[in-house]
């Protein structure tokens, strides 16, 4: 069962910023520990279970401040996520909106927008497009756009974002909320 843990950070473009919602997620086979370790090859351990390790690895020292670090160990992880199950799918899924996350904060945010992207495609296809998970990844899709000042896709991501978070979580949830904040922030957008 995956968890999800929020980290906020702001997001700064030109004359206004926007605050960018971002959960990182222990996966289902959670076994790293608060130390950050280094973590060899072993091939007694499926590729899958390795890259869900270094993607637990990525989120303790993404939760230190230690993005460029977490962001190696969630690139090292990807390859090992490549298995057509949906659990698998799902966890490579939630390893890159982790990657996002830290990208975001090293203000690589093409790259950023790529990985949530493609969680949000994973996430949509495997759970639904109105489900929660793929609910963030397309929240933070959004706000990436918009601090890469492409307001139009972004305008169109927030505002499928807001209202299937009002129809699954509810108007008066935080995130529902939030994504109805930064919708009025985006230029030239407005609430459905």
């Amino acid at each position: 069962m995956l968890t999800h843990h929020k980290l906020r950070t702001s997001l700064s473009r030109q004359k206004h910023s926007v605050m960018l919602l971002l959960y990182t997620t222990w996966l289902s086979i959670n076994t790293a520990s608060a130390e950050p370790q280094n973590l060899p090859t072993n091939p007694a351990i499926p590729p899958a279970q390795q890259g869900v390790e270094w993607n637990n690895q990525g989120h303790a020292l993404g939760q230190q401040g230690q993005y460029a670090e977490a962001t190696a160990l969630y690139q090292r992880a990807l390859p090992l996520l490549q298995a057509n199950d949906r659990r698998t799918q799902l966890n490579r899924a939630a390893t890159l909106n982790n990657l996002g996350v830290a990208l975001s904060h090293q203000q690589q945010l093409n790259a950023a927008a790529q990985a949530f992207s493609e969680a949000y495609t994973l996430r949509a296809h495997h759970l639904g497009s109105t489900a929660a998970p793929a609910l963030l990844s397309q929240h933070n899709l959004a706000v990436t756009l918009s601090g890469l000042g492409q307001a139009q896709l972004a305008c169109q991501h927030m505002q499928a974002a807001l209202q299937g978070r009002t129809t699954t979580l509810g108007a008066a949830d935080s995130d529902t909320q939030l994504s109805a904040r930064l919708l009025q922030q985006i230029p030239n957008c407005t609430t459905l």
